[in-house]
């Protein structure tokens, strides 16, 4: 069994030496550029996901599955296998928020790779989830630009309901 060091010690192994320099944002519903776009409503349902690769943290990083390939990013298989895994993640957290009643809007996977396999390597954070509590219709808070006690008391009540399993 790995002690708690250990596994912090991996894990920053993995997330600096090993990770793809791309990310892969997963959107359930549509955002603000794709409801231009398309001339749809901004959070309208999506009836697939839409899987977008940056190559920063910056939204208008946008690069296309030929660029990370031409560019020896990745190769395509891996590219293919990282949509699979993408697909089936969307999924399980899709599901954990829809049975607590909070809309899965958004969600940001960082891969590895690492003696031939590909891992999930970036964590689930305030930072790579949006989410929209459907019980009250409203974006909750991010955590990061909290600025008022209202929006901390909204940010505090949908962790209690998350973690409660309300």
């Amino acid at each position: 069994m790995l002690t708690r060091n250990e596994i912090v010690k991996i894990n920053c192994i993995l997330l600096i030496l090993l990770r793809f320099r791309f990310k892969v944002r997963i959107l359930n519903n549509a955002d603000l550029r794709t409801s231009k776009i398309f001339s749809i409503k901004p959070q309208s349902q999506l009836e697939l996901p839409i899987f977008e690769f940056h190559y920063s943290d910056d939204k208008d990083s946008l690069i296309t599955e030929s660029h990370i390939v031409s560019f020896n990013l990745s190769s395509y298989d891996d590219i293919k296998f990282i949509i699979r895994l993408c697909s089936k993640i969307n999924a399980i957290v899709k599901s954990f928020f829809d049975r607590r009643s909070v809309t899965l809007l958004e969600l940001t996977c960082i891969f590895g790779k690492f003696d031939g396999k590909i891992f999930l390597v970036g964590e689930f954070s305030p930072e790579s989830i949006k989410i929209i509590d459907t019980s009250k219709n409203e974006i909750v808070p991010d955590p990061f630009k909290i600025k008022t006690p209202a929006q901390m008391k909204k940010y505090a009540d949908c962790l209690i309901k998350l973690t409660s399993g309300e």
